[in-house]
């Protein structure tokens, strides 16, 4: 009886610590997605203040030297 009574306290005792490095796993994943979260924030933030600095050039121009009166090798022939 006495056994009993001991094997069933180390077995609690078990289920308890294990139940509290899960609780612990738990708490630093979440921490660690909480830090990707504000790195990706951040990230988001850089590639939209790029990308509206960049604006005015995403529609180049034609250059002078693209208008060239030849046209490419692929169209000068015809079938």
């Amino acid at each position: 009886m006495i056994h009993q009574h001991i094997s069933e306290g180390v077995g609690f005792r078990f289920i308890t610590e294990r139940a509290r490095n899960q609780q612990l796993l738990q708490e630093n994943l979440q921490r660690e997605l909480q830090q990707k979260l504000v790195e990706v924030s951040i990230l988001q933030q850089k590639i939209d203040k790029a990308m509206i600095e960049n604006a005015p050039r995403a529609n180049p121009v034609i250059e002078p030297e693209k208008q060239s009166p030849t046209p490419p090798p692929s169209s000068s022939k015809s079938p």
